[in-house]
């Protein structure tokens, strides 16, 4: 019987999977201004802990621009712009959600 042939070896270089339909890399998500993430972090940093994430990323995802939660998770673990956001905030004599202040003060910042 004729034997098979051998295997081929692989290739030097595999090629460059894919990416998933529908997914999109991260040089591919918008880049947002500071002045936008400090908008978001306000509205965020107003809302209970409970309810942060989600209703933050209806309110300000559009049509051309969709807000993940996880971009809104790395704003809020920000400690530098979460200050400067929660410093704004008590300048303009807004109120927050309780737990702000604890997290920052937590994470050894000093609230001015």
């Amino acid at each position: 019987p004729p034997r098979p042939p051998p295997p081929r070896p692989p290739p030097a270089h595999p090629p460059p999977l894919a990416a998933p339909q529908g997914s999109r890399s991260r040089s591919a998500m918008a880049d947002y201004s500071e002045a936008f993430k400090r908008l978001v972090m306000a509205h965020a940093l107003q809302q209970p802990k409970s309810g942060r994430v989600g209703p933050t990323c209806n309110k300000f995802s559009t049509a051309g621009r969709t807000l993940y939660p996880k971009q809104i998770r790395r704003w809020l673990n920000d400690r530098g712009l979460m200050v400067d956001v929660f410093s704004a905030l008590q300048g303009a004599g807004l109120s927050l959600a309780d737990d702000v202040e604890a997290t920052l003060s937590a994470a050894g910042v000093a609230i001015p």
